[in-house]
């Protein structure tokens, strides 16, 4: 995992900002899902695709609570 970080930032009130490279959106979610299903963690990730549309994802542990995106019928 860590090849893809561009930036990991230390935690800051118990949160780490990580910046992925250019075009990794097709794969955030997936990581997201992921990490937070083997670690309990709570995870969010946003992006951007294209400057078309954003999406967000909230992901506590193996739950999925919040998915949005901004143009719902874009993909």
């Amino acid at each position: 995992m860590h090849r893809y970080l561009r930036r990991l930032s230390a935690p800051a009130n118990g949160w780490t900002v990580v910046l992925w490279p250019a075009y990794f959106n097709p794969h955030d979610f997936a990581l997201a899902r992921s990490v937070a299903s083997s670690s309990g963690w709570v995870i969010r990730t946003v992006h951007v695709y294209d400057g078309d549309c954003w999406e967000h994802l909230s992901t506590p542990g193996s739950t999925e609570l919040h998915s949005y995106c901004s143009r719902p019928t874009y993909w």
